[in-house]
């Protein structure tokens, strides 16, 4: 799993991520959802931590807006993309997120 790098409690800013080594050429990204778990006790944390009205697709990249989080808490983002391609291909990369105050 990658990491981003730590992100403070007030920090808002989006992170990426790239699907260029999966998406064939000439496919694109059709739909991109995001999910957040919190690793310390494993409950969703896609709310706290997510935006999803400021989610950007511009393929092969998707573009998730990060927000809030808890101190010394890391979690895990999943973003699952469906393609256009017929049939259509679903992948899923996965990011650990550090949170802590610096």
């Amino acid at each position: 799993m990658n990491t981003f790098g730590k992100k403070q409690p007030s920090e808002a800013y989006y992170i990426a991520f790239d699907f260029t080594n999966v998406i064939t050429t000439g496919d694109s990204i059709a739909t991109a959802t995001i999910t957040a778990i919190d690793l310390g006790d494993g409950t969703s944390a896609t709310d706290t931590i997510t935006t999803a009205a400021e989610q950007v697709i511009v393929s092969p990249k998707v573009y998730v807006w990060i927000k809030a989080g808890t101190a010394d808490h890391n979690y895990k983002i999943t973003c699952k993309i469906t393609t256009n391609a017929d049939p259509s291909e679903i992948y899923e990369l996965d990011a650990r997120l550090p949170v802590s105050e610096i």
